[in-house]
């Protein structure tokens, strides 16, 4: 039987604490404040999210490219046997991109 490997999208909104103890690997959701970019989990924490639309900062959200999926996937990913499986918009361009 293949390993499967459970991977979530940082809107998950399963505690941080809960993923990294379980080694859960996650595809970041991108937030963009104040010309900078920041990907969920990983660069920004609530605290400091909801400081900077305290302070005035527009924040804008984009689902993970192509790349950020490929990257997240490479060394844990797996397929199923027939091929099919249920890919979001952004995994599924990573794996046709990938080959």
């Amino acid at each position: 039987m293949s390993e499967y490997v459970i991977t979530i999208n940082s809107t998950s909104d399963l505690p941080k604490e809960w993923v990294w103890e379980r080694k859960i690997p996650v595809v970041p959701l991108n937030c963009t404040i104040g010309g900078n970019i920041y990907r969920d989990m990983y660069d920004l924490s609530a605290d400091e999210f909801y400081g900077m639309l305290r302070a005035g900062e527009m924040a804008v959200t984009s689902q993970p490219s192509p790349q950020a999926a490929i990257e997240s996937f490479t060394e844990r990913r797996t397929y199923l046997e027939d091929g099919s499986s249920s890919w979001n918009d952004g995994a599924d361009q990573a794996d046709h991109l990938s080959g």
